[in-house]
């Protein structure tokens, strides 16, 4: 399961912050870190209205969008902080002028916000590109997330929908894990979930499930500021789900039956049983029920290999509790 670590709004402007974001997220074992790219000029007016009004000094969302917008200096050292860390990065457009922006960066691909599914100019702009198109689909019906794909489709890039509900956060009864099948069967594409939970056991679940892709928040803590912090994972989740990711993906894998029951032929000799004399038996003896038990440890004959020394004649001395042997017979 490929992990993006989206750090979207959470470093408030600050280049310093958004720069130990890559980091954390690298260490805690995220594939990918998300920013979003804002030119407020270019996507909002001034009646541009809060989701969650928490900003003390901004009058507006223009005025939100242009204070922690970085500047194009900026953006090429976060994209040289992402490939010294090998972390990918992968940023979500809110305008044609972002989508040229970003070409001069070596983004791994465009995540579509649930906003902009049906922006189709801010879509053919980042599917000429030839990149990776990532769209989630928290305010689409089935029907908007069908258009979207099929225009999309014909520009042959690869594309990954993921099942998000744009609720912050989103109640665990809303997550949707169903659809991520759903999505995948459906339009034949990969898939997962943009998830807004701030509940490190969605993910986790997400990734039993066979989720291809999982997107979360991220914050340094709960109690930081910030419009998405109650959605958000603090780091420490992220590297337990990244951890439960890497963990369920070695035990998932097929093992061959036979090649673990010869690594494990010295421990199924001590599990095991052979057929051993019930009492001391001399030689010349017939064997019949009473001189047998079946007990501990394995190696010797077999409960099965008991009708072939039934009524056979001993050629030497048993003591008791000693493993019978072919040998022992006539």
């Amino acid at each position: 399961m490929y992990i993006i670590a989206e750090i979207a709004q959470a470093h408030d402007g600050s280049l310093g912050n958004a720069l130990n974001f890559i980091k954390a997220a690298k260490k805690a074992g995220a594939n990918a870190v998300k920013f979003q790219h804002h030119i407020a000029s270019e996507e909002s007016t001034k009646k541009d209205k809060f989701r969650v009004n928490i900003f003390p000094q901004d009058n507006s969302r223009y005025e939100y969008w242009k204070r922690i917008q970085f500047r194009d200096d900026e953006w090429v050292i976060i994209n040289k902080a992402c490939k010294e860390e090998c972390i990918d990065l992968i940023i979500s457009p809110f305008s044609i002028k972002s989508v040229k922006k970003c070409l001069e960066l070596d983004v791994k691909a465009f995540k579509i916000g649930s906003g902009e599914v049906n922006n189709y100019e801010l879509l053919e702009a980042c599917l000429r590109t030839g990149k990776m198109m990532i769209i989630s689909s928290g305010m689409s019906t089935w029907n908007e997330i069908q258009k979207s794909f099929d225009f999309c489709r014909q520009f042959h890039n690869e594309i990954t929908i993921l099942q998000c509900t744009s609720k912050y956060p989103c109640p665990l009864s809303e997550v949707g894990l169903k659809n991520i099948s759903r999505i995948r069967s459906k339009f034949n594409c990969s898939s997962g979930l943009s998830d807004h939970s701030g509940d490190l056991h969605v993910g986790m679940a997400a990734c039993a499930l066979g989720a291809e892709f999982l997107e979360v928040h991220i914050c340094w803590n709960k109690l930081m500021f910030g419009p998405d912090t109650t959605s958000s994972l603090t780091i420490e989740q992220l590297h337990e789900i990244c951890s439960f990711r890497d963990k369920f993906f070695e035990m998932k894998n097929e093992k061959d039956k036979d090649s673990i029951a010869f690594d494990l032929n010295q421990t199924k000799e001590l599990f095991g049983r052979s057929l051993v004399a019930s009492k001391s038996l001399k030689k010349g003896e017939i064997i019949d029920d009473s001189c047998i038990v079946y007990k501990k440890p394995g190696g010797g004959l077999r409960l099965d290999q008991k009708s072939d020394i039934l009524k056979k004649r001993l050629i030497k001395d048993i003591a008791f509790d000693e493993p019978f042997k072919v040998d022992h017979f006539l």
